[in-house]
């Protein structure tokens, strides 16, 4: 657990708790060492500003019981999911919904690279029986 002045700094900056500490993992490599899926243990949102547009964009961070020592960041499913799972918990902050996640062992997903129609690449998330 952070401590008081980090969790103060990581609020200021945008940060998550949930990720404290934890190394991140680009997707690729994620689905590359995961090809079965991985069970989602911790899940927040951050809202950044975009540089170029000056618009707020919110994506989610997530971890996974197969690595405690690496992190990942979302796409637009994954964040729609992490979304949703906070309207059904109600937790306030990323690390209530994170042990809510745990309490519950997790969800098992598949990610895959995958192309819309319009030739653009995004990660797919299928979610598996736990």
């Amino acid at each position: 657990m952070a401590n008081k002045f980090t969790a103060a700094a990581q609020e200021i900056t945008g940060g998550s708790q949930v990720i404290a500490g934890l190394e991140k993992i680009q997707n690729d490599l994620l689905i590359a060492a995961y090809p079965n899926g991985i069970t989602v243990n911790g899940a927040d949102l951050i809202t950044s500003t975009d540089a170029e547009t000056g618009e707020d964009k919110t994506f989610c961070v997530f971890t996974f019981a197969e690595d405690p020592t690496k992190y990942a960041s979302g796409g637009k499913q994954m964040t729609d999911i992490v979304k949703k799972w906070f309207d059904l918990t109600k937790a306030p902050d990323g690390m209530q919904l994170s042990a809510a996640l745990r309490q519950e062992g997790g969800v098992k997903v598949k990610l895959e690279k995958s192309r819309t129609q319009s030739g653009r690449t995004f990660t797919k998330v299928t979610v598996l029986d736990n």
